[in-house]
C-alpha cells in the first residue's frame, strides 16, 4: 500500500504546471525598463521594471536587473519551447547583467534567457531580434518574444482523477478485506 501511494505521489508532482499569466512579443529601445506582467515599458527611470536594455556605450549593449527587483538567468541557445514551467523554478537566478551584442554574447539573436520578476512570477524568454531604432545604431533595440507564468505548480485535472480514483480503489478494497 505504501508503495503504491509513493507510485501516485509521484505521478501527482511530475505532471503539475504553472499558470500562464502573460506572453507576447516587444521591441523594447534602448535605454528603457520593461515590465513582463503588465507587458509595458517603464521608462528610462524604470518603476515597477524587471529588466533594463542598457545602451552603455555607442557599441555595447546589457540586460540587466538595475533596479535589483528582479532576477535573472542566462540559458543561451536552447530551444523555447521546451523548456516548461518546472524548469523554470529550478533554475538559480541572479542580480548578474547579461552582457548583450556584439560578438560572442549571450544575447545572440535565439538565445534564451529567464526572469524571477519582482511580483514572483518566472519568464522565460527569447531574442528574436534587433533593430537600429531612431539612434540608427546597431544592437539599439531588442526583440523579445516571452512567456510570463505565475509559479504555482497545479496538479493537472487527469493526474487528479487518477488520484482519486485510486484512493477510491484502495478504500474499496480495504472494505472488503474487512
Amino acid at each position: 500500500m505504501k508503495k503504491i501511494l509513493l507510485v501516485l505521489a509521484f505521478v501527482f508532482s511530475c505532471s503539475s504546471h504553472a499558470s500562464l499569466i502573460n506572453s507576447g512579443s516587444i521591441e523594447i529601445p534602448g535605454t528603457f525598463s520593461f515590465d513582463f506582467e503588465s507587458g509595458s515599458f517603464t521608462g528610462i527611470f524604470g518603476n515597477g521594471a524587471d529588466i533594463f536594455w542598457d545602451q552603455l556605450t555607442a557599441t555595447e549593449r546589457n540586460l540587466s536587473t538595475r533596479f535589483q527587483t528582479s532576477t535573472m538567468a542566462s540559458l543561451g541557445l536552447v530551444n523555447f519551447a521546451s523548456i516548461a514551467e518546472a524548469d523554470l523554478l529550478g533554475l538559480v537566478f541572479s542580480l548578474n547583467e547579461i552582457q548583450g551584442p556584439p560578438g560572442g554574447s549571450l544575447l545572440d539573436i535565439n538565445s534564451v534567457f529567464a526572469v524571477l520578476t519582482a511580483e514572483g512570477n518566472y519568464v522565460k524568454a527569447i531574442v528574436t531580434g534587433y533593430n537600429p531604432g531612431t539612434a540608427n545604431r546597431d544592437f539599439y533595440n531588442i526583440l523579445i518574444s516571452y512567456e510570463v507564468f505565475d509559479g504555482v505548480m497545479v496538479p493537472e485535472p487527469e493526474s487528479m482523477a487518477l488520484l482519486f480514483l485510486c484512493l477510491s480503489a484502495l478504500l474499496f478494497r480495504r472494505r472488503l478485506q474487512k
